[in-house]
């Protein structure tokens, strides 16, 4: 058995061992074009011009949004201010001596979810843009952060008192050091 050189003398082989007396379409303009070069869909052929229409341009803009420092401070200062929210619900609740749960505290939890989704979303797109040897921390801080953000969800999604409980005294003191920590990556 002889060993092939290139793809082309693996072509050339198997069109020599097909049919001898018909040769097939596909196999005669390869014959034909001799030592022309092949092109692939992806490949742009030389000598011609690719035109981009606006719509596949502006698709691939909205597909990644730009993410920078500032964006990812704006969006921290939102998840403070709803941190900030949550725990003033609970003084009052405290001050009242309210001691049911209500909806108000479920829904500032799911809020609080969500902006920590977007935040955890808008760090893995930023996450080029760390240096190399922090980068390891960052992603496992991100890991973390989306451990604590479907805890929140589980106590958010929970009826009972015990679980908002724990969120507001466990996940959500846990999540502040992270996203400090994350905000302190972003910051170098």
């Amino acid at each position: 058995m002889v060993r092939a050189q290139s793809l082309r003398d693996l072509t050339s082989k198997f069109e020599k061992m097909g049919n001898h007396g018909s040769v097939s379409p596909s196999s005669k303009g390869a014959l034909a074009r001799g030592g022309e070069k092949r092109f692939s869909m992806l490949e742009s052929v030389p000598g011609t011009v690719e035109v981009a229409s606006p719509d596949v341009i502006n698709s691939r803009e909205n597909n990644q949004p730009t993410v920078s420092r500032d964006s990812l401070l704006d969006l921290y200062r939102r998840l403070e201010s709803c941190i900030c929210d949550l725990r003033n619900d609970r003084i009052s609740r405290v001050k009242g001596q309210h001691i049911g749960y209500t909806d108000g505290q479920h829904a500032l939890l799911i809020r609080l979810s969500d902006v920590m989704q977007q935040f955890h979303h808008m760090c893995a797109i930023y996450a080029e843009n760390i240096s190399p040897h922090s980068k390891f921390r960052y992603r496992e801080l991100l890991n973390r952060m989306d451990v604590f953000i479907r805890q929140l969800r589980q106590c958010a999604s929970s009826s009972s008192s015990t679980d908002v409980l724990q969120a507001e005294q466990q996940v959500i003191p846990q999540f502040e050091q992270i996203i400090r920590q994350i905000m302190h990556l972003v910051q170098r």
